[in-house]
């Protein structure tokens, strides 16, 4: 479903990456202005595409360019001096090394890729997937819209660090300290997720969200501890 801008949901452009987003209601400066800011800050991050294809373009020729002056300076000294194979070899490698970093940070100066100094723009937080597709996220108040986005936002963190801190890694690495992860981590995540998970319930049923089954689902990692 097409989504529809309006104080409090915007679409916004990071790293040449289009995505939705969400503002906290409740923030000072109001929904337009972090809009504003929040475009502001990452701005100099995005560059046109023609722009990054001359890029990668300019970056991979400087590459070649430095491969084949390698190349040749290696001939060269392989000519004036047959039995210098290492030379002529680390002649090859420098010039594609140095012609991979030269590539590299032209690239780098035409497309950044970090966000310059400025103020972090509080109270705005990307759309999850479950509310872009939902087909009343025109229709109920950005209040409501931001509250349901945060639960699940706050549910799908907690799910992610059980799931990525969890004693029952499928590596088998047994270096994590597996007793304070059963003893002490998960008694922790069980309950913080069984309350995010309330609490979504709750602010759903509010603005009449079916809550999908991949977020009240337990963890793979739960449903191998329970199996155990």
């Amino acid at each position: 479903m097409a989504l529809n801008e309006r104080p409090g949901l915007f679409s916004g452009i990071k790293y040449n990456r289009q995505a939705w987003y969400v503002v906290d209601p409740t923030t000072a400066e109001g929904a337009i202005r972090s809009a504003e800011a929040w475009r502001l800050r990452w701005a100099p991050t995005n560059t046109r595409k023609g722009t990054r294809v001359l890029a990668r373009i300019l970056g991979w020729t400087i590459i070649v360019i430095g491969i084949a002056v390698g190349s040749i300076l290696g001939s060269l000294v392989l000519q004036v001096v047959p039995s210098a194979y290492f030379g002529a070899i680390c002649l090859g490698l420098g010039g594609f090394i140095g012609g991979g970093l030269l590539g590299l940070k032209l690239y780098s100066r035409i497309v950044p890729r970090h966000v310059p100094n400025g103020p972090k723009v509080a109270g705005v937080i990307p759309l999850v997937d479950e509310l872009r597709d939902w087909e009343r996220a025109n229709e109920v108040p950005t209040a409501d819209l931001w509250a349901l986005n945060l639960s699940l936002t706050q549910v799908q963190q907690v799910r992610s660090v059980f799931e990525g801190w969890g004693p029952w890694h499928e590596d088998g690495i047994s270096e994590y300290p597996t007793w304070a992860l059963e003893n002490v981590v998960e008694p922790v995540l069980r309950t913080e997720l069984a309350d995010r998970q309330r609490e979504l319930a709750v602010i759903a049923a509010r603005a009449g969200f079916q809550i999908p089954d991949s977020v009240t689902a337990p963890p793979l990692s739960f449903s191998r501890l329970d199996d155990d």
